[in-house]
């Protein structure tokens, strides 16, 4: 293949080609200064081509993500379960007994004023209770039941609960409320299995509770310095953080809560350049030991279970049966489950060893509160009547609650991919055309016209290396007679005639 024939190959292709710009740098009657600016512009047009496609394919390989916020109505919403706590872990009639001596319960409420004050932030010294008295021996051993010791001395779901109201309708609260125990004590929870579905706003959607706190039944405790409820709206398949993140319910208050729900569906890793932060738990196995779903609070949970049990070699009697683990005593409390449970609360690096991660599809609620003063005065003869109880103490011991949605719609925060492999051809091709006036069928211009450009060069070559070959005489197949000659001529004019065959395929790629 000659240079000139190439050169007219590429003359040929700058005039036929989509690409814009590109004949006017090949025709010759055109002023050279005029071919420059052409090729000029067309090598810029070609560098920001590169470089923005390179900006949209690094987006599209590192997954980045863009996130959409929406509001969508529902003609109905599954509730949230909610979980109620008194603020008080055990009733001090209980805890202490009839026969308690004064020694005795001084001595108690010493030992829980170490165990459960922030003020005493370090075990108290070796020597300052005599463990091996009857008493203490007793109750350090009792300790270790202490679950069972718990759900006795704890308050009771018929004297917490004074009447429920569902959708309206008035419904016995131990139908409604089952016992749970949590990081604030034993709790009580309505639609623990989630299926109460709400099908308006308001009361004729939600319940309203009337709670008594008991409070002359307030002992020592982590809590017990304030009195009133806590009250935890969360998805049936969450463990609340009661002690962590709760809201306050005061005694002597109708409280009103509004419920809003939000939903949040992220990509996980590795999304958004590997910077995606979530755990899959659609996809993933559940990496916990004891708590069947996954969520934030359970790996918390397990983790602060985890590390006491490494530490003392028991758990807290709140805690969830782990691993075949025993449950530590009152003295193993006051020594080494407290200050543990410190210690990792005051360390993050502990948590972090767990990376307990929230799940990338979660459901959460909050709520705003309004409160009013409970009871009135113009209905204090109807609710003493009524309840057959004081004024007084329903201030200083009652509580109303409403929990409803305050609209049927919720909040739906969604995580996608910020180009699909369609968006990304799109971008392309306006990329493409707003540089080079080209589309995307120009590069397969491009290719076609260096593939042909190479195949005709290898059978040039081809060609012209057979021609320069020297034609060797057979020996043995062909005789030194007269036909010699005539066999000869024959294999040259078939060689010619493949040569010409070669020529003309080559031609016809050309052309087409």
């Amino acid at each position: 293949m000659t240079t000139e024939s190439l050169q007219d190959q590429w003359h040929d292709f700058t005039q036929e080609t989509s690409m814009h710009g590109l004949k006017y740098v090949k025709i010759k009657k055109i002023a050279l200064v005029r071919r420059i600016v052409w090729a000029i512009l067309i090598l810029v047009m070609l560098g920001y081509l590169c470089w923005a496609g390179y900006l949209l394919l690094d987006v599209y390989f590192k997954k980045t993500v863009k996130t959409k916020v929406k509001v969508r109505n529902a003609s109905n919403l599954t509730f949230p379960t909610v979980t109620i706590c008194n603020r008080n872990y055990w009733k001090q009639s209980a805890a202490e007994g009839p026969n308690a001596t004064a020694e005795i319960k001084d001595t108690m409420r010493n030992i829980l004023k170490d165990l459960y004050y922030p003020s005493s932030q370090s075990p108290p010294p070796d020597g300052k209770y005599n463990w091996s008295s009857p008493f203490l021996a007793s109750w350090d051993k009792a300790g270790q039941n202490a679950t069972g010791a718990l759900e006795v001395m704890a308050h009771t779901l018929k004297e917490t609960f004074i009447f429920c109201l569902v959708n309206g309708v008035t419904t016995p609260c131990d139908k409604i409320f089952k016992q749970v125990k949590t990081d604030a004590g034993l709790c009580y929870q309505f639609n623990q299995d989630g299926s109460f579905v709400s099908h308006t706003a308001g009361l004729s959607g939600g319940i309203q509770i009337f709670l008594d706190a008991l409070t002359h039944e307030y002992y020592v405790g982590p809590f017990s310095y304030s009195e009133g409820f806590s009250v935890v709206v969360h998805e049936a398949d969450v463990e609340p953080l009661v002690a962590e993140l709760s809201y306050g319910i005061k005694t002597g208050t109708h409280t009103n809560m509004i419920v809003q729900r939000k939903e949040t569906r992220r990509q996980p890793p590795p999304a958004d350049d590997n910077q995606a932060d979530c755990f899959d738990s659609e996809n993933l196995p559940n990496p916990l030991h004891y708590y069947s779903t996954y969520s934030y609070s359970a790996c918390y949970y397990e983790c602060q279970i985890s590390y006491v049990l490494n530490q003392c070699g028991c758990v807290d009697f709140l805690h969830p049966p782990y691993k075949g683990a025993g449950t530590c005593g009152v003295k193993g409390m006051l020594y080494c489950v407290t200050p543990a449970k410190r210690e990792f609360a005051s360390n993050p690096v502990y948590l972090e060893k767990c990376a307990c991660k929230s799940t990338c599809n979660e459901t959460q609620y909050s709520a705003k509160i309004s409160g009013y003063t409970f009871p009135s005065e113009n209905f204090r003869k109807d609710f003493e009547d009524m309840l057959n109880v004081s004024v007084d103490y329903m201030r200083r011991n009652y509580a109303a609650v409403d929990i409803s949605y305050g609209q049927m719609s919720y909040e739906l925060l969604e995580e996608s991919f910020a180009y699909s492999f369609a968006d990304i051809v799109a971008s392309l091709g306006g990329t493409f055309g707003v540089s080079l006036g080209a589309s995307i069928l120009t590069m397969f211009e491009f290719v076609e016209f260096v593939t042909l450009s190479v195949a005709r060069l290898i059978v040039q070559l081809a060609d012209k290396s057979s021609k320069s070959t020297p034609i060797k005489p057979f020996k043995n197949s062909i005789s030194a007679d007269s036909n010699d000659h005539s066999l000869q001529e024959t294999w040259r004019q078939e060689n010619q005639s493949d040569n010409k065959w070669q020529d003309s395929t080559m031609k016809g790629w050309a052309i087409g």
